[in-house]
């Protein structure tokens, strides 16, 4: 199995836009936890919110670069 250099620059900005996504999703749910007591988010224990929070890191962080890396050794060679 060869690994393609376009695969490994996609899978690069692909980690990088996931993180970005993690940090902006993360935000969002932190500040709708914060302000609105009544949505969902704000019903979550400690606990479940940062399972959520872990889930959406693993999420986002794991399968942007997969993607990334497909896309680059499609588009690249």
């Amino acid at each position: 199995m060869e690994i393609s250099y376009a695969g490994i620059v996609g899978a690069l900005m692909g980690l990088a836009i996931g993180y970005i996504d993690y940090r902006v999703i993360a935000g969002i749910l932190r500040g709708r936890r914060e302000l609105n007591k009544d949505s969902f988010v704000a019903r979550l224990t400690d606990g479940q919110f940062n399972g959520l929070l872990g889930v959406l890191f693993v999420s986002t962080v794991a399968l942007f670069p997969i993607v990334g890396y497909l896309m680059g050794k499609s588009v690249g060679g």
